[in-house]
Formats: structure tokens, C-alpha cells, sequence
């Protein structure tokens, strides 16, 4: 069956089910934390370790030390060098820095993309109803598979189990695509035996990457991140990105970046200039300016939840504690989609409690300039600007995680 994608919607469902409440808690599949804690340290451990004795050993302690050398480094390089080392993509080169990154920072950034799956499912749920021949997506800037592993993951949980999957993988870096493709083969005959899905690799920089084919999702992740600083590497960021992500793609384009202010602001600058062009899926109630796209404050998110995985774990330790909290910006947009009218209706919270000398206020988004309010970040506020809580069980608005009550400081 071919698609037609410029007529194929999304269709969320009626009333206010599609305003999505940002504090809901991730839940991981088993899948996932077999892909975390076996079949990861298996392919890491097979392709890294320097002796062939130790290859086909089960991952203990001992690989935790060897391997938490190189993620110390890495660690080290991203905070010293951060521009230098992101910009030339300098630590995938390093097969220390390679190997530590797929064993912490898959897991890390996988767990982020399989929350925002969970928490616009709606926006996947019509497959079940007008299912594809096969489901077509394009991972951009995807290093090892971070976000089709967490999606392969998600759907096949939650969506369907017989939908062949088709990914397209991106990277520059031709190495760590093949430990990507490694860990996919591997899992996929662990915990998806008779799943039809493939992966293609291609190996170019996104600049080069010439889309010629028809997808029915889009996938980007922290690639903003890793383009340079200057206004020259925006304008040819830019270039390369807009046409792979403003297509006719069926299901449209999540992009995902960190809760830093340069990366979140650089996604706000993307949002406003396609936002002519575009519908906004989420997390904006609003196509207006964005309010945060310079200043003082950014637009991000933190969810809190345990990571699975008992090696992630300890490399956490190993890096100085427990990572408790996702945090990240993003933006969900798709060609020709126009919201619900209702949602006009509502504002989203976007700041924790800001002391001010008129007391404790909170930053709401609405166009142009943020509206303060005292209210918590990730509420919905309606009309009255009362919180309203969307999810499943109906039932009151939850207050943050991170704050033991409405008056409280964070615990962060």
C-alpha cells in the first residue's frame, strides 16, 4: 500500500485529552531494561574490550572500572571543551569516549525520548485504526540509535507488534552507526524475535544528507546541541535541517535537545521561523512568538523518574550520584497540522517558583512575553487560569515531583 502522505492526519482525540500533562511519570518497557542492563554491556564489552578473553564474559564490576575511565574522561571533555569537542565531533573518534557513551548516555537520552513517546501517544494511536504497509522512520544525528531504539521500544508495547519498521539512521561518524546496528541486531533477536523491523545506515553529515524518501516520522537529537556556537553555523544548521524536517512526513518531526539555555533558545529561534509553515504538536498551546527565545529564562522540562538499568546505575555513581531527573527541551511539529480551537484556551507553566520583591511568582507561555502567575511549572491553566489535569484518571493536577508541597523549595 503506498502511502499518501500529504493527505494522511494525525488524529488526536476529541476535547481536551491532546493537552498533554508534562509531569507524568515514564514508564520503561521490560524490553528496554533488557536493552539496558544485557544487551548493551554484551556488544560494548565484545567490541571494546582490549583482550579477547574477556570479550564474551558477562559485564561485571570490573568492566564498570574499566569502562568508567574513559567516561570520566569524556565527562572531563564536554565540560572543559564542550565547543571544540561537540563541534568537531572529536569524542566519537576516541574509542574510549565511544564506548562510555553508549553505555551511560543511551540509556540517559533513550529514557527522554521514551517519555515524550508516552506522553503524546495520542498522536501515534491512529496507526492501530489505518496501519501502513511498513512504518518509515528517519533518525537525523543519530549516533548509536538513541531514539529509534527507545521508539522500537515504545512500539512495539504500546502501538503494535506486527507493523514492520523501517529506520534510516544518520551520522557522520560510520563507527558508531555500526555499534548502533550491533546493539539493534542483537536486541532484536533477544526481545523482538519475530519483529519485522530493519535498520539502514548512512553515513554522512547532515549538511550532505539528501532526503529522497517519503518517512512517516522524523526523528532529531541533540543536534542543535552539537552544531557551533556562531551565527554563520546556525545559518547553515538551518539549511541543512528545514527541508528534512518540514516535509510531508505522516506522523511529523520530534526534535529533542538538553535543558540548556543555548540549545533550548536555538530550538525556540527554529520554532518561530517555522512555525509559518508548520503546526506545532507540542509543547506549545500557541503558534505566537515564543517568549523565551532570549532573556533571562529558557523553555525546558524536568521529569522525575528512576532510569533502569543496574550499570547505569553504578556509572552514575561513578559520576557522582543518581540520575533522577530527565531534562530536556523539545518541540513536536507536523506540516499542515492546526490544533484543537480549545487549546487556545490554555496556558502551559514554564519556570519553577521565581522569588521577586513582590514575592514568589511563576513564568505561564503565552505569545510574545511570558504572563507571571503563582502557579507551578508544567501546569495547564485554563481560562481562569484554575489547573486542569489531563491525565487518564482525571484525576487533580499533580504537583511536581521535585516539590515535597505548594509552598515548599525545591529539592533539586
Amino acid at each position: 500500500m503506498t502511502q499518501n502522505t500529504n493527505t494522511a492526519k494525525i488524529s488526536p482525540p476529541s476535547g481536551e485529552q491532546n493537552l498533554v500533562q508534562l509531569d507524568r511519570d515514564p514508564k520503561f518497557p521490560r524490553s528496554w531494561t533488557d536493552l539496558i542492563d544485557s544487551v548493551v554491556p554484551a556488544v560494548v564489552k565484545s567490541r571494546y574490550s582490549p583482550r579477547e578473553t574477556w570479550k564474551n564474559k558477562p559485564f561485571t564490576k570490573d568492566d564498570v572500572r574499566f569502562f568508567g575511565k574513559g567516561l570520566v574522561q569524556l565527562q572531563e571533555t564536554l565540560t572543559d571543551d564542550r565547543e571544540s569537542a561537540l563541534h568537531t565531533g572529536k569524542y566519537f573518534r576516541n574509542p574510549a569516549a565511544r564506548s562510555s557513551y553508549i553505555l551511560f548516555y543511551l540509556p540517559l537520552h533513550g529514557a527522554k525520548f521514551l517519555t515524550l513517546y508516552q506522553q503524546h501517544q495520542h498522536l501515534l494511536d491512529s496507526l492501530t485504526v489505518d496501519p501502513p504497509q511498513t512504518f518509515r522512520v528517519l533518525d537525523l544525528g543519530s549516533g548509536p540509535g538513541t531514539a529509534s531504539l527507545a521508539f522500537l521500544a515504545f512500539f512495539r508495547e504500546k502501538i503494535s507488534a506486527t507493523i514492520p519498521l523501517e529506520f534510516t539512521w544518520v551520522d557522520p561518524d560510520r563507527k558508531i552507526l555500526e555499534d548502533g546496528e550491533a546493539i539493534f541486531n542483537a536486541w532484536k533477536t533477544q526481545s523482538f524475535p519475530d519483529s519485522p523491523a530493519t535498520v539502514k545506515l548512512v553515513s554522512c553529515l547532515l549538511q550532505r544528507y539528501e532526503r529522497r524518501d517519503d518517512f512517516d516520522f522524523v526523528l532529531v537529537g541533540n543536534v542543535l546541541n552539537e552544531c557551533g556556537a556562531s551565527e554563520n553555523d546556525e545559518i547553515a544548521l538551518k539549511r541543512a535541517i528545514f527541508p528534512l524536517i518540514t516535509g510531508t512526513s505522516r506522523y511529523g518531526t520530534l526534535l529533542l535537545e538538553p535543558a540548556s539555555k543555548a540549545s533550548a533558545q536555538r530550538l525556540s529561534r527554529i520554532r518561530d521561523e517555522i512555525s509559518k509553515n508548520v503546526g506545532i504538536l507540542g509543547p506549545c498551546l500557541h503558534s505566537g512568538k515564543c517568549p523565551l527565545v532570549e532573556g533571562r529564562d529558557w523553555c525546558h522540562f524536568s521529569v522525575h523518574t528512576q532510569i533502569p538499568g543496574t550499570w547505569f546505575f553504578e556509572f552514575s555513581r561513578l559520576l557522582g550520584g543518581r540520575r533522577d531527573w530527565l531534562k530536556f527541551s523539545y518541540l513536536w511539529i507536523k506540516k499542515g497540522f492546526e490544533p484543537p480551537k480549545n487549546s487556545q484556551q490554555f496556558r502551559r507553566v514554564i519556570s519553577d517558583p521565581i522569588p521577586t520583591k513582590d514575592g514568589t511568582k511563576i513564568l505561564i507561555c503565552q505569545p510574545e512575553t511570558p504572563d507571571i502567575r503563582p502557579l507551578f511549572r508544567r501546569d495547564l491553566l485554563r481560562g481562569s487560569l484554575i489547573p486542569v489535569s489531563y491525565l487518564e484518571n482525571a484525576d487533580p493536577v499533580r504537583q511536581p515531583l521535585n516539590r515535597p508541597d505548594r509552598r515548599g523549595k525545591s529539592s533539586r
